[in-house]
């Protein structure tokens, strides 16, 4: 039991004032009827009345031998508070009840005794064994020639505890706060992290997708697994001769080309077909093809395209148009027959004219002139011929070239006459190729040939090449004619081609976020691999649907409301960025997703698809939570905290208002009696003792009331409010009105508690920065809210730079309504006053 708040007793027969003065004291001028010990106060006459304030008063009170350490006598309040009676106090010794040793007590009453110091903090044992807290004021006391010490006893367990309770909320509110802080710096990089990664992906893309539709071949890339084609450029548009955005799969592509084939190579047009579906590369097949009104003579390639572990991901088809180079070939073709059949005309002629030489001598000098005029046309097809060209005997020595060879080998033409072709340029499988040519008279043709030079920006270059052997009439070969075309720079294309095909898909897989993409009709035509982590759909499951938000969203009513306005917004030309949903995956998990969605266009600026790009944010979502229930608990211990201080001050003022006011009222009183006494020369003495008695009995009250003001737990919100504004109008000369709408406010303590702070603090804020000449301050119910406005006309102040970094703070005020789903507006500017609102639901009692 709290004996301290219990209600006192006062005396009799002395006047109204000092019965108010004397109704908290616990110090002096008592003495024991029961054990007949006198106070020394002789010619006081007041032995009755100081023996009914020790029997009546509330506060304990011991009477101690300091010789033996013997307890002569305790009152009432001491035998309620330790549980002992008076018969077995009498029994005991101080240190009975006093947790320290005989020897520390002594040591103790010598100092009381002495006078050097009254005031003890003790821990004492309770007759039920429990020990508490307690303060202890001792002084000397001279009762019938015995030396005694008395001593009031107050017990400060609770106060003790509370002030440990707020301790540990205090600590508890500095570690959630680092907390807090190390989660935001987590959020923070992983939100950075998933930002490089999406314009990586982005840039790289673009790049791919920019080199192929650069490229000088047709090229068209089909994934092997669904057939469908995911990347193709505007050549292989020209030499198909149509638009290529209709043809969406493999299937389609070669119907449309198989339509277009007018003639094929060996093995006909599946070639090409058994190697897209073997994963088989085939490369430099001719085809011949229908392109609009031309027909166009076509090099075609089937490559296959690997990930970084070596699997068939895709095909790439790529077409060259060498329609001009045929057109040349065949010309060479045509003067080599006609020069062929001109020589076996001619030398028959000349046989026949051997035989009849004078009979016709005229028609061989005409054949003759003839064979000269076709050998000046040969010759300056040779000489003139647009690509190099070289004629060699049986020998494989050079004969002659042509400007061009020369040119392509950086030598003159003379340079070559007599020379082994293979000594210039060694080459073991080209030397056997042309001895097969010599041997079986039938001329060879070689595609993207590498051949080594001495000189030239590449090193080994690569020539289509054709060795057309020349035979004499018993059909040995007595000459060969070497044509080359330079394909280096298409041989590099194609390699980077491919290289970067493999690396676009690398890129794409290896992307840790969702990345799919749908043609004009919805259909999706790429899904990686992050796509099927995320959701739990393979490629297999997804490629070739239409539309897939009908699997992520299966809820008609979250389609309707969620997704499909975000299509719609996409159809109309809107780019959406950072769009946030939740989906559901394949197992049934929901996760936070969040989408970049736009379109996709052509060259010509018409739409062509769309690409999704999805990041899960579950992890975020579940952080961005986390971080606000922190702020909740944080919250939540801010209230607790205020709430513990509140008490604190209570007690605190209670304490003041109960222990050092009783002792300077009894001092007062007392120095009455020394006054009525004493000479009167002493007299200006104690006068002006009395006034430093009554100075400090005031400033106790005033304290007690700044404190924690008894008005708010006696009287109501209200007259607290009502009292601060008079303290504010009488201490600072602002005049401050307050007006109450009179409407009952029944409220929990906790939430006048609150509101009586914030009022407080807002006034401290006012008085401090407003400089302000009137206040105005309101109280008011709507409802189930109460709300008070505070008004003043000072200088105001830019509200977007409120920090609250002193007094309770507008922060915390802020965060105290929250806790409570409570509001705080402010509203003001330079010059203009300052107007506050505080509104916050009533909780009622």
């Amino acid at each position: 039991m709290d004996l301290q708040n219990q209600p006192g007793t006062f005396l009799n027969n002395i006047s109204e004032k000092d019965k108010l003065e004397l109704s908290k004291a616990c110090t002096g001028m008592f003495a024991s009827s029961k054990s007949n010990l006198l106070v020394s106060c002789q010619n006081c006459g007041q032995e009755n009345s100081c023996g009914s304030i020790f029997q009546n008063e509330h506060i304990c009170m011991l009477i101690i031998d300091r010789q033996s350490g013997k307890i002569v006598d305790a009152n009432p309040a001491a035998e309620k508070y330790y549980g002992y009676s008076r018969e077995q106090f009498l029994k005991l010794a101080i240190w009975d009840i006093n947790t320290l040793g005989q020897e520390q007590v002594r040591a103790e009453m010598v100092k009381a005794a002495q006078k050097k110091h009254n005031f003890f903090n003790f821990r004492h044992k309770l007759a039920d064994g429990k020990v508490r807290d307690v303060e202890v004021y001792s002084g000397s006391l001279n009762a019938c020639g015995q030396d005694l010490l008395y001593s009031i006893v107050h017990d400060i367990t609770d106060r003790l505890t509370y002030m440990r309770q707020r301790d540990n909320l205090l600590n508890e509110l500095s570690s959630e706060q680092a907390r807090l802080k190390l989660s935001n710096e987590q959020l923070n990089k992983q939100r950075t992290e998933a930002e490089f990664a999406k314009s990586q992906v982005e840039s790289r893309w673009l790049l791919l997708e920019t080199v192929v539709d650069q490229m000088v071949a047709g090229v068209a890339i089909v994934q092997n697994e669904t057939g469908h084609i995911i990347l193709t450029n505007r050549l292989m548009a020209e030499i198909l001769g149509q638009p290529l955005f209709p043809i969406r799969t493999f299937s389609e592509f070669w119907q449309c080309l198989a339509a277009k084939i007018e003639k094929t190579g060996p093995g006909g047009a599946g070639v090409l077909l058994d190697a897209f579906g073997s994963a088989r590369e085939v490369r430099d097949y001719e085809l011949r093809i229908a392109s609009g009104s031309k027909s166009l003579a076509i090099l075609s390639s089937s490559i296959p395209v690997r990930n970084h572990s070596g699997q068939n991901i895709a095909t790439a088809l790529m077409f060259y148009d060498i329609t001009e180079k045929k057109r040349v070939e065949a010309e060479l073709r045509k003067h080599r027959y006609n020069l062929e059949m001109i020589v076996a005309e001619r030398t028959s002629e000349l046989e026949i004219a051997n035989k009849k030489l004078y009979q016709e001598i005229n028609s061989r000098k005409r054949a003759q002139e003839a064979l000269i005029e076709q050998s000046a046309i040969l010759e300056a097809f040779f000489l003139h011929a647009p690509y190099p060209v070289a004629i060699l005997d049986k020998n494989v020595n050079f004969v002659r070239v042509n400007s061009e060879y020369a040119s392509a080998h950086t030598q003159d033409m003379g340079f070559f006459a007599g020379k082994s072709y293979f000594q210039l340029y060694p080459n073991v499988e080209n030397e056997s190729i042309f001895q097969k040519v010599l041997s079986t008279a039938m001329p060879y043709r070689a595609h993207a040939k590498p051949m080594a030079r001495a000189v030239g920006p590449h090193g080994t270059t690569y020539w289509d090449w054709t060795l057309v052997p020349v035979s004499n009439q018993q059909g040995k070969v007595e000459l060969l004619i070497l044509s080359l075309l330079d394909v280096t720079e298409n041989k590099i294309a194609q390699e980077e081609i491919g290289a970067l095909s493999q690396f676009r898909q690398t890129v794409i897989d290896g992307a840790d976020i969702l990345l799919t993409v749908m043609d004009t009709d919805g259909k999706i035509v790429l899904w990686n691999r992050a796509a099927e982590n995320i959701t739990g759909y393979s490629r297999e499951d997804m490629i070739g649907k239409f539309r897939p938000w009908r699997l992520l969203y299966p809820r008609s009513d979250y389609y309707e409301n969620s997704i499909k306005p975000a299509i719609e917004a996409l159809e109309n030309g809107i780019v959406l960025d950072n769009y946030e949903t939740t989906m559901r995956t394949r197992s049934g998990q929901v996760k936070a997703m969040c989408w970049n969605l736009r379109r996709l266009h052509n060259a010509a600026g018409a739409s062509i698809g769309t690409i999704v790009l999805g990041r899960d944010i579950s992890e975020q979502k579940a952080a961005e939570e986390k971080i606000n229930e922190y702020q909740q608990q944080l919250r939540k211990m801010s209230s607790q905290i205020a709430l513990a201080e509140e008490k604190l001050r209570r007690h605190i003022s209670e304490e003041l208002h109960d222990g050092l006011g009783q002792f300077l009222a009894i001092a007062k009183i007392k120095l009455g009696v020394i006054k009525e006494q004493s000479q009167p020369g002493t007299h200006a003495v104690l006068d002006e003792i009395r006034s430093h008695l009554e100075n400090a009995i005031s400033y106790t009250r005033t304290l007690t009331c700044e404190l924690s003001p008894p008005v708010l737990y006696e009287f109501g919100l209200e007259a607290a409010i009502e009292w601060i504004c008079e303290s504010v109008q009488n201490s600072h000369s602002i005049k401050c009105k307050f007006e109450n709408d009179s409407s009952p406010k029944p409220m929990s303590d906790d939430l006048k508690i609150l509101l009586f702070q914030i009022v407080r603090e807002l006034m401290h804020n006012v008085i401090k920065h407003a400089k302000a000449c009137n206040i105005a301050v309101g109280l008011s119910r709507n409802e189930d809210v109460v709300q008070i406005t505070l008004k003043d006309d000072g200088i105001g102040f830019d509200t977007h730079k409120l920090h609250g970094n002193s007094g309770f703070g507008l922060f915390n005020i802020r965060e105290r309504l929250n806790h409570l789903q409570g509001n705080l507006e402010i509203k003001s500017c330079s010059g203009g006053g300052t107007d506050v609102i505080v509104s916050v639901p009533l909780v009622l009692v």
